[in-house]
C-alpha cells in the first residue's frame, strides 16, 4: 500500500502550507496530489527555478513534479477562469499539460454565488469568492452547477480551452474509488489542505467567524472519500505559524493580537511590512503564538508531525537557512520547547519564503 500525507493548517490559515507541500513534492514526488477546499484560499510557493507561484485550485505538487497526477474531488469547487489560468501556467512551467482528474460532482462557482456572499465580506471577513453559496447549493441538491450538468461541463471546458489545450483533463465519476484504489495499489497520495483548523465550520469554536467546511484532517478525508485503512502509513502534518494571522476586518477573535508596528519592533526591524492575504489582498491581523489553541487542535486532530513556519520572524539571523547545521543551541531549545508544549515532533522548519529545513526530531 502507498503512503498518505495530509498537510493542514493548525491555526487560521496562511500558515505556509503551500511551501511545505512544494518542499515535499520536490523531494518525494507523490504519485497523486489532491486539493481540498475551494478557491477562497490561495497557496504561494517557490518553483524550482526560484520564481513565485500562486494557486487557488490546482494542487501545488503539479507545478513541482512531472510525475505527480492531480485530483479535484467531488467536494471541489472551481472558478473556471481561475482554473484555466492556473492550468495554462502549469503547462508553460512543465512543458506539457498536467494530468488532472475532476470529479463530475465538483461544483462550478458562478457570479451569482459571489453576489450572494457580498454581505458576508463585511459581517465576518469572508473572502466573498462564492464558496459558501456554492456549498449551500450542493447541500440543497442543485445539480445544475456541478459538472454532471452537460451545459455547465461544456461551458467550463470552453473556458479552459480559451487559455490553451484542455487535453489531460478528465471529468469522471467516483474519484473516491480511484483514490482509494491508487493507495491500495501502492501509490503515494498527498492531500493539500486549505485554511486552518481554527476556521472549521463545526469544530473550530469560532462560529460564525469561520469558513464553510471542516479544515481538520478528518474533514479532508471526508471531502476526498479516502480511508486511512488503504494506506501503508499516514503522515498528518499540522502547519503552525510562529505568529498566527487572521484576515483583516471583522474576522473573529484572535488571542494575543499585536500590531504590525509591534512585530517590527520585536523582530528588530526584520518584519517591515504587513502581510497581505493571497486572495482578498487585505492586510492581515497578526498575533503572538497561542499554545492553548494549538494544544486543543492537536488533541482533536492528532498530527504525527509539525511544520513550524515563519521561524525567521522569531530568529531573523537564520533567515533562508536550508540546513540543520545553521541552527544553534537557542534555536534547538526553542524547537524543543514547541515539541514539549504540543507533544508532537517538529519535522519541518520554514526559515523564510520558500526555504524549508527538514528535521527528524523525536521527543
Amino acid at each position: 500500500m502507498g503512503k498518505l500525507t495530509i498537510v493542514y493548517g493548525g491555526q487560521f490559515g496562511s500558515e505556509g502550507k503551500g511551501q511545505i507541500v512544494a518542499h515535499i513534492a520536490e523531494r518525494h514526488s507523490p504519485d497523486i496530489a489532491v486539493r481540498v477546499g475551494g478557491p477562497n484560499a490561495g497557496h504561494t510557493f517557490l518553483l524550482p527555478n526560484g520564481s513565485k507561484q500562486v494557486v487557488q485550485t490546482i494542487p501545488a505538487p503539479v507545478f513541482i513534479s512531472k510525475d505527480t497526477f492531480a485530483v479535484i474531488g467531488a467536494a471541489g469547487l472551481i472558478i473556471p477562469h481561475v482554473f484555466a489560468r492556473e492550468l495554462s501556467e502549469a503547462t508553460k512551467i512543465m512543458g506539457r499539460t498536467p494530468g488532472i482528474i475532476i470529479d463530475e460532482c465538483a461544483g462550478i462557482i458562478t457570479e451569482e454565488h459571489m453576489k450572494r456572499e457580498a454581505d458576508l465580506k463585511k459581517s465576518i471577513g469572508s473572502t466573498g469568492e462564492g464558496v459558501g453559496a456554492a456549498t449551500a447549493d450542493k447541500i440543497m441538491r442543485v445539480p445544475s452547477f456541478t459538472l454532471q450538468d452537460e451545459k455547465t461541463r461544456k461551458d467550463f471546458l470552453d473556458t479552459v480551452k480559451e487559455k490553451g489545450p484542455a487535453t489531460g483533463i478528465w471529468i469522471k465519476p467516483d474519484t473516491a474509488m480511484y483514490l482509494n484504489s491508487a493507495l491500495a495499489d501502492g501509490m503515494d497520495v498527498i492531500i493539500e489542505g486549505t485554511q486552518g483548523v481554527g476556521l472549521s465550520l463545526h469544530t473550530s469554536g469560532y462560529y460564525p467567524f469561520c469558513t464553510s467546511r471542516e479544515c481538520t484532517p478528518q474533514g479532508m478525508l471526508a471531502q476526498t472519500g479516502i480511508s486511512e485503512e488503504n494506506a501503508r502509513v499516514v503522515e498528518k502534518l499540522m502547519v503552525v505559524r510562529t505568529y498566527p494571522i487572521r484576515v483583516g476586518g471583522n474576522s473573529g477573535d484572535l488571542a494575543n493580537e499585536i500590531s504590525w508596528k509591534e512585530l517590527k519592533q520585536i523582530s528588530g526591524g526584520y518584519v517591515q511590512d504587513p502581510e497581505i492575504t493571497t486572495v482578498t489582498k487585505k492586510k492581515r491581523r497578526i498575533a503572538e503564538i497561542d499554545y492553548e489553541m494549538l494544544i486543543r487542535n492537536v488533541r482533536i486532530t492528532r498530527p504525527t508531525g509539525l511544520a513550524l513556519t515563519f521561524f525567521d520572524y522569531w530568529y531573523p539571523e537564520i533567515a533562508t537557512a536550508t540546513d540543520p547545521s545553521a541552527l544553534g543551541k537557542e534555536h534547538w531549545n526553542t524547537i524543543n520547547n514547541v515539541e514539549t508544549e504540543l507533544g508532537v515532533p517538529v519535522k519541518y522548519l520554514s526559515t523564510g519564503f520558500g526555504t524549508v529545513i527538514p528535521l527528524r526530531i523525536t521527543l
